[in-house]
């Protein structure tokens, strides 16, 4: 199931190697919205105006356990 999550500009990561890009969004083509590499995680928009599946998402950031 897609979910949607508040993307507010156009930049995003460039540049990223193999298995850094966790997650994709797409928007007039695939970027990588969600980045990540050994224990240090990022994403590319706003979890906490994203509504009930940007609180998801940060909810399983606390528990999360590289």
């Amino acid at each position: 199931e897609p979910q949607y999550f508040y993307h507010v500009h156009s930049y995003h990561p460039a540049g990223l190697v193999k298995g850094e890009a966790l997650g994709t969004a797409d928007y007039d083509g695939r970027f990588p919205t969600i980045v990540g590499r050994g224990s240090v995680m990022g994403v590319q928009f706003h979890p906490e105006k994203s509504q009930r599946v940007g609180i998801e998402l940060l909810a399983r950031f606390v528990e999360w356990q590289p």
